[in-house]
């Protein structure tokens, strides 16, 4: 979860557009038009389920190109019994490392200061995928152990869902079909991001919810309506005293109050 903080300058107002994307931040390691070359992934059970693969497999022919995904260093080039010949390196500013194994052979050395696209090996199957047909074992280590190396490279981007909802109605007070009264602080595809007086917030369809300008009805106010509170709640600022008799515009409700608005085009609470 992220918080962005957008603040303009003191005293001065602001208007803001965010536009956020989604894809892998390292390149992929070999160079493919193929898809679903990744074939075995993060998780998958190994030696009859005695272990968890530890990356994800990505299936080429024999002595493929095998690439470095980002500005970084070779930390190690060696063999393992898994792995077979292996080659490791730090991206630059990060504190993991990238592990790509069953080369068949590794043209990469020791302290090689490498960038993307720059070849370290060669795509094979040895170590313990001597049965197997050639393949990349790729993955991510981290001071904690291996993680799902997938989200970081993943060609497969999907795009954003359209935002379909009026954008018209961000930051206004709505009502729901049950008239409840609703501010609208976000929209996602058709829906809204809405929040209620106490404070719970829900995803609402776009087409649930009514702009408050048109009233329900008119209100004839009581003598137990006198205050015109800022909030649904008792012990709430009280923005105006309205007057017995006084012919309001009912525009919601929530709880035991309702949403109204005066002669003078003042919003806020009195209670049922």
């Amino acid at each position: 979860t992220y918080l962005i903080r957008l603040q303009p300058e003191l005293l001065k107002s602001g208007q803001y557009t965010l536009e956020i994307s989604a894809g892998p931040s390292l390149e992929f390691p070999i160079k493919t038009t193929r898809k679903n070359t990744i074939q075995s992934f993060f998780g998958d059970g190994r030696d009859g389920n005695s272990r968890k693969h530890e990356g994800v497999d990505i299936f080429a022919p024999l002595r493929t190109p095998v690439l470095a995904i980002a500005e970084g260093s070779v930390v190690r080039v060696n063999e393992n019994n898994l792995g077979g010949k292996v080659v490791w390196t730090r991206p630059k500013g990060k504190n993991y490392t990238l592990y790509y194994a069953h080369l068949d052979e590794q043209i990469a050395t020791d302290g090689q200061i490498v960038s993307p696209g720059d070849t370290l090996g060669l795509m094979g199957n040895t170590g313990n995928a001597r049965t197997t047909a050639p393949h990349l074992h790729f993955g991510i280590y981290t001071s904690s152990g291996a993680v799902d190396p997938l989200p970081y490279i993943n060609p497969d981007i999907k795009p954003l869902p359209k935002i379909s909802a009026s954008l018209d109605h961000l930051n206004s007070t709505m009502r729901n079909r049950s008239g409840e009264i609703v501010y609208v602080s976000a929209a996602n595809a058709s829906r809204y991001r809405t929040e209620l007086p106490d404070g719970s917030v829900n995803f609402s369809p776009a087409a649930q919810l009514n702009s408050v300008s048109k009233p329900l009805r008119k209100l004839k106010l009581s003598t137990t309506q006198a205050h015109l509170f800022d909030a649904p709640d008792s012990l709430a600022a009280v923005k105006a005293t309205l007057a017995a008799g006084e012919v309001v515009d009912l525009l919601g409700n929530f709880g035991s109050y309702h949403f109204v608005m005066d002669q003078r085009n003042q919003t806020g609470w009195v209670s049922k």
